[in-house]
């Protein structure tokens, strides 16, 4: 009578192995079906060890007497290990394509032929990686690479010594992304990347635009090492009041972030112009916050700029202010008064009203009431 209610038990938990195994393989099947594809990711695998522990230690008294059940238990267990090995390694490279996949979608905007999307991710080693450090301010995990300090003392070298470069603007940037959750920045002169990466800690998407090849390269880095390049659009053109030219580089020694383009080269890189209207596409929320800070073409920028500024609610617009001339600053009047723009400054954390002045040096502030 125990026999039969031994073999009878044996023969229900083999029964119910089997169940679940076959479930198991549909489980595997659908999941890569694209529909059921976020029962896959957020799914873990299936965890029988216990049971088959449990049953070889119930039934081990009775191996002699039920050897080949025994094996056919340890060799179910020891298939669904192997899958359960498979789905996990399905589930990482899942995730290492997600952002491959978002470039992708990036990459396939419509865009004029002279907008240059590159990726934001890198597709060769950094030179340098002892410069890639934690971003002072920013989450866990958010990391920026950099110029060596030698070559770049201001920003590079502020960064290196664990500081923010634009501490107080870069934080009121983050203050007003927060105040609105829909808001998306637009980097002009995105540099090595400290707004970008502070924007897109916050899982808001950013359009970084920037000429130089040395600085894109860190961002991309940059942007892979913080799990970031997904929300990430890079572009690499001047913005500028025509978008026919090719324009050249005003370098300064010791200075990386003051390069500057110059109309007419005669030799040397040169990089491809366009319009801010022309990034348009690229933007994914009507609320934007425009950083420029593009060496004394802000006002080329913004001569080419009325689509965007219509089409778009950019409530601020950050701009440095330096080396401006007359001509310069009487345009950029125009354009605040036309789009209903008020003047301000930042000191101690809070904007202060306060007219253009040519002569001033630091950021002004543009804010639409």
């Amino acid at each position: 009578m125990r026999k039969n209610i031994v073999a009878t038990g044996i023969i229900f938990h083999v029964f119910l192995l089997v169940i679940v195994f076959g479930f198991y393989q549909v489980y595997v099947s659908v999941g890569n079906i694209h529909p059921y594809r976020s029962f896959l990711a957020t799914s873990g695998p299936l965890d029988l060890d216990e049971n088959p522990d449990m049953l070889e230690k119930t039934y081990a008294q009775h191996a002699e007497e039920n050897t080949e059940t025994l094996t056919q238990i340890k060799l179910l267990r020891a298939q669904v290990q192997s899958f359960n090995e498979t789905v996990q390694t399905l589930l990482r490279r899942l995730s290492v394509q997600e952002g491959k996949v978002q470039e992708v979608k990036v990459q396939e905007v419509k865009v004029k032929p002279i907008v240059n999307v590159v990726p934001s991710f890198p597709n060769e080693s950094l030179p340098r990686p002892q410069n890639c450090v934690h971003l002072a301010k920013a989450p866990p995990g958010v990391t920026i690479c950099t110029h060596d300090a030698k070559e770049d003392v201001w920003i590079s070298g502020a960064i290196q010594g664990n500081n923010l470069w634009e501490d107080d603007l870069t934080m009121y940037m983050l203050s007003v992304l927060k105040e609105h959750p829909n808001m998306q920045l637009v980097d002009l002169g995105a540099n090595v990347g400290e707004y970008t990466l502070m924007a897109a800690s916050l899982g808001r998407h950013v359009v970084a635009v920037d000429i130089l090849d040395s600085n894109i390269q860190l961002l991309q880095h940059s942007l892979k090492l913080s799990n970031l390049s997904h929300l990430v659009t890079v572009v690499k053109n001047a913005i500028y009041r025509d978008r026919s030219l090719k324009l050249g580089f005003k370098t300064y020694s010791g200075n990386i972030g003051g390069t500057a383009v110059v109309e007419n080269p005669v030799d040397g890189d040169v990089v491809q112009s366009i319009c801010m209207d022309d990034l348009i596409p690229l933007v994914k929320s009507k609320s934007v916050y425009v950083k420029m800070d593009i060496e004394t073409s802000e006002h080329h920028a913004l001569a080419c700029g009325k689509e965007f500024f219509s089409s778009l609610d950019v409530k601020v617009i950050q701009m440095e202010w330096s080396g401006k001339t007359e001509q310069a600053a009487t345009e950029i009047e125009e354009f605040a008064d036309k789009f209903g723009y008020t003047t301000h400054v930042l000191r101690a954390g809070h904007l202060i009203r306060e007219n253009i002045e040519v002569k001033f040096h630091g950021d002004y502030f543009f804010i639409k009431i």
